[in-house]
């Protein structure tokens, strides 16, 4: 949990502009979701998390190959 905080903290999740919120240890969209779009925005949101995780990390690896 210690690393998911340090990212938190760091700006990871700066690039919202304020529509997602951290508190409590949990994150929360700053608008209100009606009950029928729930389950599609946390599917956009996951998808969003999964790339952006895939592309960090395989960046991440290159770099690493680079440097030999």
């Amino acid at each position: 949990m210690a690393g998911a905080l340090k990212i938190i903290k760091t700006g990871m999740s700066g690039s919202s502009k304020g529509h997602i919120l951290f508190k409590n240890n949990t994150f929360y969209p700053s608008f209100n979701v009606a009950p029928d779009d729930q389950e599609k925005l946390y599917q956009w949101t996951k998808e969003i998390c999964d790339y952006r995780l895939h592309y960090h990390f395989e960046r991440r690896v290159n770099n690493k190959e680079k440097q030999g």
